[in-house]
């Protein structure tokens, strides 16, 4: 063989080409672990926004709407001017309050709805852990850095599995009196009247992509193991 083809088969190349391979495959992976980072901050913030909204279940004439542990409807004590002069037509001021003045699993209208608070709130917990680990991350030496994704990985699973069980549980409770009340003809997996609303839809698109976060934890050094110095020959 010759001293050539035993230089291309070692992947051996002109002077330098090691080196810029090996600095090559480290910004590879800097980039995923960005991405990876970018990606589980976003679904957070998606998430926590999601949960203290409480448009979930939104009535499109009254404006009257349902989240997790709070809802908005009108005061039908007072019209406002505000809104004969926006409109054209005499309105009332929403209120928006918590399930029994105060938050307490209790108070919400529904079991359904207390598993699915205690899932969806535990998953925005989780998911704020593994933001703040995936951040944590780019401040340590690799080796550290890559348990790091690992461990945080494993939590992300755990939190995108609860969330998703929480989106599936919320429907549940659309059976309840109070949810009848302001959404008539509501049942279990049915809305009746109402619609779902843009606060639902923001959490079923950030469990959706939750999923992705545990995936790119795992190839946060995926390309840093492929690049091993090459010795010229």
């Amino acid at each position: 063989m010759s001293e050539s083809g035993s230089s291309k088969n070692l992947g051996v190349g002109p002077p330098g080409t090691a080196s810029r391979r090996i600095h090559l495959c480290g910004r590879v992976s800097v980039h995923v672990r960005l991405l990876w980072s970018t990606l589980t901050v976003m679904v957070t913030a998606g998430s926590v926004f999601s949960l203290v909204q409480p448009f979930w279940i939104v009535h499109p004439d009254t404006r009257d709407s349902l989240g997790l542990y709070n809802y908005c409807v009108r005061d039908l004590r007072t019209r406002t001017i505000a809104a004969y002069a926006r409109t054209g037509i005499a309105g009332y001021p929403q209120t928006c309050v918590v399930h029994g003045g105060h938050f307490h699993l209790s108070h919400l209208p529904s079991n359904a709805w207390q598993v699915a608070c205690v899932l969806y709130g535990g998953g925005c917990v989780l998911l704020t852990v593994g933001s703040i680990a995936s951040i944590v991350s780019f401040c340590l030496p690799s080796v550290w850095s890559t348990r790091l994704a690992l461990y945080t990985g494993y939590i992300q699973t755990l939190a995108a599995v609860i969330l998703v069980a929480a989106i599936f549980t919320f429907p549940a409770g659309l059976d309840s009196k109070f949810a009848q009340h302001y959404c008539p003809g509501s049942r279990t997996y049915s809305a009746g009247k109402c619609q779902v609303g843009w606060a639902y839809v923001l959490g079923v698109m950030s469990a959706s992509l939750s999923v992705f976060c545990p995936f790119l934890s795992h190839y946060t050094d995926f390309y840093e193991e492929q690049a091993v110095p090459l010795v010229a020959v």
